[in-house]
Order: C-alpha cells, then sequence, then structure tokens
C-alpha cells in the first residue's frame, strides 16, 4: 500500500488522516473477529473441561467481569494491529513510496526483526520444552518400577466377607493366575509409620527413621513379582490376625533401604535380627525376626526417593490384587463382578488396574506436555503466516535488486541465501536468548523427579533444526516465484 500512501501524499493527506484509517480498518477486522472467537469459545470449552477434568463454564449474559476483559483486548488488539503500520507507512519518502520502495528497509534491527526473533523465540522455547517432557514421560514408561504391573487388577473386598473363600473362589477362575491381600497397592502413598525398635543383642534402640508398613499376606510378593534379595518369603502359617489389644509375635519382610538404614550394607547379614515395630500410645508393638530383604522397588511415583518400608503378614487389608491372563479379559471381570455380588449384595465392586493408577500418578505431565504441544503449534502457525508475510515484504521491496542479479547471472540458490541468510541470523539471536531461559526453566521443572532423564545434546539441537527447516520451507516457494518473473518486468520504470 506504499504507492497509496504516496498518492494520498501528493494530494496533501495528513499523517492523521492515515493513522485513522488504519486504526479504523484494524479495528474494523478485530471487531470482525470477536463474535468468531466467542464461537469458538463455546465450542473448545468442553473439550477443555474434559481434557482439565474440571467444570469449565462461560456466559456471555451474566460474566461481565470477564466481557469486560475482553472487550479490551479487543481493543487493545485494534489499536495495537492499526497504529504501527499506520506511522510507518506515514514516514515513507514520498517519491519512494511512489516508486513502490521504502526507505526504512535498509535498517536490518528495525521492530519488524525484533518481532520475528521474538516469535523464534518463543517456537524455540516450546519445542524445547516439548522434547524435555516426552524425554522425562518416555523415561518414566520405560522405567523399572521394580514389580510387575501389567494385568494385575485391585479389588475391594466385600463387606464382612470370609477372605480366604473369596480368594478361594477367584482363584478357581482359569484366567485369574494368582490373588493377594495387603493394606496398599504399589502406586499408593506410603503413610502408615508407628515407628520400631530393631534388636542389636539383648538391647532394643528406637529408630531415629520413618519406616512405612504394608501390611500383606503370603501371596503378595509373588503376585507381583518383587524380588528377594535375601532370606524367604513369607509362608501361609505366618499370616496373623492384626490385634491392637495385645503384643503379637510376627516375621518381617523389609527391603534394601530399610537393610541400609539399620546399618546392613549386605542385605544378608540383617537376616534373623530382631525387630519391634509400633511404638505410638495407640498401637501395640508387634515383635519378630526379619526373614526376608526385598530389592528395592518403587511402591510410589518417580517424583518420590524410595524409602525403607517394612511388609508385615496380618490380615489388615482393603483390598486384592489379582493377576489376570489378558485372553478374554471382559469375561473374567464379568466373573469378578458376579463373585463379588454372590458375596457382597449391597455394594458394587470396585477395581482398578495398576498400570492405569501408574499412568495416573503422571497425568499432571500428560497434560503439560499436551498444553505446551497445543501452544506449539499455535506459536509456529502464527509465526509462518508472519514469517510469510515478512519474506513476501521483502521480496517485494527487493525485487527490483533481484532482477539485477538475475541479469548478471545470479542463480536461484544463490538469491535463495541472499533472502534466507536474514532470517538465519535471526533464529541464531533467538536461540542464544531464548535457550538459556528454556534450559533454566525444564531443568527446574525436572528437579521435582527424584528420577530423571538428562537433557542431552539431541534436545538442545532438535528446535534450531526444527525452526530452520520450517523457515526455509516457508521462504523456498516465494523466493522460487520471485526468481521466475521475467527481469525485464521487474527493472521498467515506471
Amino acid at each position: 500500500r506504499m504507492k497509496e500512501v504516496g498518492v494520498r501524499k501528493v494530494i496533501g493527506a495528513f499523517k492523521t488522516s492515515l493513522i485513522k484509517q488504519f486504526l479504523t480498518e484494524s479495528t474494523l477486522i478485530t471487531i470482525i473477529s470477536f463474535p468468531i472467537s466467542i464461537l469458538l469459545i463455546y465450542w473448545a470449552l468442553p473439550y477443555v473441561s474434559n481434557f482439565l477434568d474440571k467444570e469449565l463454564t462461560f456466559d456471555f449474559i451474566t460474566q461481565w467481569d470477564l466481557i469486560l476483559v475482553l472487550i479490551g483486548l479487543l481493543i487493545a488488539v485494534g489499536l495495537i494491529a492499526g497504529i504501527y503500520p499506520a506511522l510507518f507507512l506515514s514516514k515513507i519518502n514520498l517519491v519512494q513510496a511512489l516508486k513502490g520502495e521504502q526507505a526504512m528497509n535498509t535498517s536490518k534491527w528495525n521492530f519488524r526483526s525484533w518481532l520475528v526473533t521474538f516469535q523464534y523465540g518463543v517456537t524455540i522455547a516450546l519445542i524445547f520444552a516439548i522434547a524435555i517432557i516426552e524425554s522425562q514421560l518416555r523415561f518414566i514408561r520405560n522405567s523399572d518400577p521394580g514389580y510387575n504391573r501389567n494385568y494385575v487388577l485391585n479389588v475391594n473386598i466385600p463387606e464382612g466377607v470370609n477372605q480366604e473363600v473369596f480368594k478361594n473362589e477367584l482363584l478357581s477362575h482359569p484366567n485369574i493366575l494368582k490373588a493377594t491381600y495387603s493394606s496398599r497397592i504399589p502406586t499408593g502413598r506410603l503413610m502408615d509409620s508407628w515407628g520400631s525398635r530393631f534388636f542389636k543383642g539383648d538391647s532394643a534402640v528406637a529408630s531415629d527413621f520413618r519406616l512405612p508398613v504394608v501390611s500383606v499376606d503370603q501371596d503378595f510378593i509373588d503376585t507381583y513379582e518383587i524380588d528377594l534379595v535375601a532370606g524367604e518369603n513369607f509362608r501361609e502359617d505366618m499370616l496373623r490376625d492384626l490385634d491392637f489389644s495385645q503384643t503379637t509375635n510376627t516375621s518381617y519382610i523389609i527391603n534394601e533401604a530399610a537393610a541400609q538404614a539399620f546399618g546392613f550394607e549386605d542385605p544378608s547379614q540383617i537376616i534373623g535380627e530382631k525387630l519391634a515395630y509400633g511404638l505410638n500410645d495407640e498401637v501395640n508393638v508387634t515383635e519378630g525376626r526379619i526373614i526376608g530383604v526385598m530389592k528395592d522397588f518403587h511402591f510410589e511415583s518417580l517424583h518420590s526417593k524410595i524409602v525403607p518400608m517394612v511388609l508385615i503378614c496380618h490380615e489388615n487389608f482393603r483390598g486384592i490384587s489379582l493377576k489376570i491372563d489378558p485372553n478374554d479379559m471382559n469375561e473374567t471381570l464379568d466373573y469378578i463382578e458376579k463373585t463379588f455380588a454372590g458375596f457382597d449384595k449391597k455394594n458394587t465392586v470396585n477395581y482398578n488396574f495398576v498400570d492405569e493408577l501408574f499412568n495416573e500418578q503422571y497425568q499432571k505431565e500428560e497434560r503439560l506436555s499436551t498444553m505446551i504441544k497445543v501452544f506449539a503449534v499455535l506459536a509456529i502457525l502464527i509465526g509462518c503466516l508472519g514469517l510469510i508475510g515478512m519474506v513476501g515484504f521483502i521480496i517485494e521491496t527487493k525485487i527490483k535488486e533481484i532482477g539485477v542479479r538475475k541479469v548478471l547471472g545470479a542463480s536461484t540458490q544463490s538469491i535463495w541465501m541472499i533472502i534466507s541468510n536474514r532470517f538465519l541470523l535471526l533464529i541464531g539471536i533467538a536461540f542464544l536468548i531464548a535457550l538459556p531461559v528454556a534450559y533454566f526453566l525444564m531443568n527446574g521443572w525436572l528437579e521435582q523427579f527424584v528420577y530423571r532423564t538428562d537433557i542431552s545434546i539431541l534436545n538442545i539441537v532438535l528446535p534450531i533444526f526444527i525452526t530452520i527447516g520450517l523457515t526455509l520451507a516457508a521462504i523456498s516457494y516465494q523466493t522460487w516465484k520471485a526468481t521466475r518473473v521475467n527481469p525485464v518486468e521487474c527493472l521498467k520504470d515506471e
């Protein structure tokens, strides 16, 4: 529109009239887009609510505070979108405007260049964030938690049921391979800790660390396929009723972290040692021997460090875990529901797959990854639209230079490099600015995981390669189109 500006200047148009015209046009476009954006909000809101697992509402009639914000945003966008081109074009030299050139293009570091650099920086930071989050999620999915969570179903216990009869009834189905009762299952929280004393000779010393307890039956370790590094598993005759009214003799299995906390680097050396558990006022002491040490496993999520824990073979159960054959899964689930209903007619069965519970521990990270992917796609699309417009603008202002170079024998590749070099420089500046900030933020995010992936060189170079690839793709077509123009058409005087 530079020629139009030049003509207006010739006929005496003032700077204020040009500004008014551009502001009016930009505001009108923004007003037209406003109802479209409202319709998009109503369309997207159910999907966003489902994604966030929260009920989000938007009422154009009653939520006046939000409407005022949207109207303020509408006015701000209209003003910002119109005032820069108006001020920019109003400063153009009259002769150059009429020739279709512009006086300010000689400066490589104008407002447009910094705006494109900012867009590149946002794109690079978002791609880097996606790479780190996906790398950590892939690390979590591929990590070995130390137990088998595949096709393990946790089922609530029927009210007032004979647990042995219920367990045997479930195991009678050929697709239910193993079953075990427990007070908690992996993916849960290690909450219960009653205090402990470890016997060294004839003296008992109170433990100076927290030792959470999980009540299990003799099949827990076998069902979850937890490795024992020393000692033996519980036997059926070791199962005891948990009676808080009296001192109970029992047996314990601890993990490697607990053995080290008690001062034993070699787990086999703690086998047979005496332990008293339960020192709170509300809990009587259970005394017994440590019969086994299991390999450390991630009972809680990878956000938490593996802590000392102890298994007690006591009847203090909240659910039963079933190892299921994946064949005929629906038929097996129907059998579990019917069996539960046969023992408890008042309540309905409630069950969860352990691998699903495992994945739910990282649902926040999955949502964050999805949100950043959406923002990255939007940023890339907006950046590409701006980039295509800027490339077209630069080619239009350099059309005569391109014609001269073609007359002098320049190839399409050389002209393409002249135009692309400028954008590659902007990408390099954006990379140097955005990457340190993104690295600092994502490294801080990774610190919330005790067990985490490392930021690799690939994570660092991937954003810049993607950004360069998108830029060159956007430049190539317009550059090729410009080089197809007859030099005579480019160089003729008007």
